[in-house]
Protein backbone atom coordinates (compact mmCIF):
# COMPACT_ATOMS: atom_id res chain seq x y z
CA UNK A 1 0.00 0.00 0.00
CA UNK A 2 2.51 2.15 1.15
CA UNK A 3 4.57 1.90 -2.44
CA UNK A 4 1.12 2.43 -4.36
CA UNK A 5 1.03 5.66 -2.54
CA UNK A 6 4.66 6.77 -3.21
CA UNK A 7 4.03 5.56 -6.67
CA UNK A 8 1.29 8.57 -7.09
CA UNK A 9 2.89 10.90 -4.80
CA UNK A 10 6.34 10.71 -7.05
CA UNK A 11 4.09 11.03 -10.04
CA UNK A 12 2.28 14.31 -8.53
CA UNK A 13 6.18 15.56 -7.54
CA UNK A 14 6.79 15.06 -11.58
CA UNK A 15 3.81 16.80 -12.93
CA UNK A 16 4.37 19.90 -10.24
CA UNK A 17 8.24 20.04 -11.20
CA UNK A 18 7.19 19.96 -14.79
CA UNK A 19 4.95 23.01 -14.39
CA UNK A 20 7.20 25.31 -12.07
CA UNK A 21 9.54 24.62 -15.32
CA UNK A 22 7.20 25.80 -17.64
CA UNK A 23 6.47 28.47 -15.31
CA UNK A 24 10.39 29.34 -15.20
CA UNK A 25 10.61 29.57 -18.69
CA UNK A 26 7.91 31.59 -19.13
CA UNK A 27 9.12 34.10 -16.32
CA UNK A 28 13.02 33.91 -18.04
CA UNK A 29 11.84 34.87 -21.53
CA UNK A 30 9.58 37.64 -19.95
CA UNK A 31 12.80 39.10 -18.37
CA UNK A 32 14.62 38.63 -21.90
CA UNK A 33 11.82 40.42 -24.06
CA UNK A 34 11.72 43.28 -20.73
CA UNK A 35 15.57 43.39 -20.33
CA UNK A 36 15.50 43.63 -24.82
CA UNK A 37 12.84 46.55 -24.73
CA UNK A 38 14.71 48.49 -21.81
CA UNK A 39 18.18 48.42 -24.08
CA UNK A 40 16.30 49.37 -26.90
CA UNK A 41 15.30 52.33 -24.72
CA UNK A 42 18.09 52.99 -23.04
CA UNK A 43 20.33 53.26 -26.67
CA UNK A 44 17.21 55.55 -28.20
CA UNK A 45 17.80 58.08 -25.49
CA UNK A 46 21.86 57.65 -25.35
CA UNK A 47 21.60 58.23 -29.67
CA UNK A 48 19.75 61.21 -28.84
CA UNK A 49 22.17 62.75 -26.17
CA UNK A 50 25.01 62.13 -28.50
CA UNK A 51 23.26 63.72 -31.36
CA UNK A 52 22.64 67.02 -28.82
CA UNK A 53 26.04 67.49 -28.60
CA UNK A 54 28.63 70.27 -30.32
CA UNK A 55 30.86 69.36 -33.37
CA UNK A 56 33.60 70.21 -31.04
CA UNK A 57 32.82 67.40 -28.23
CA UNK A 58 31.78 65.16 -30.88
CA UNK A 59 35.19 65.68 -32.52
CA UNK A 60 37.00 65.06 -29.20
CA UNK A 61 35.21 61.43 -28.64
CA UNK A 62 36.47 60.72 -32.28
CA UNK A 63 33.30 60.49 -34.16
CA UNK A 64 31.62 62.14 -36.87
CA UNK A 65 27.48 62.90 -36.73
CA UNK A 66 27.26 60.58 -39.57
CA UNK A 67 28.32 57.66 -37.38
CA UNK A 68 26.40 58.54 -34.26
CA UNK A 69 24.07 56.18 -34.39
CA UNK A 70 26.42 52.96 -35.68
CA UNK A 71 28.29 54.44 -32.63
CA UNK A 72 25.73 54.54 -30.35
CA UNK A 73 24.40 50.77 -31.44
CA UNK A 74 27.73 49.31 -31.52
CA UNK A 75 28.22 49.02 -35.69
CA UNK A 76 24.86 47.60 -36.04
CA UNK A 77 22.82 50.91 -37.07
CA UNK A 78 19.73 50.58 -36.12
CA UNK A 79 17.52 53.88 -35.07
Amino acid sequence: MSLISFSHGATGARDRSTSMSLSSLLIAAGRMTFGRVIRRRRLRLDALHVRDLPDHLLKDIGIHRGNIVASVYGGRGRA
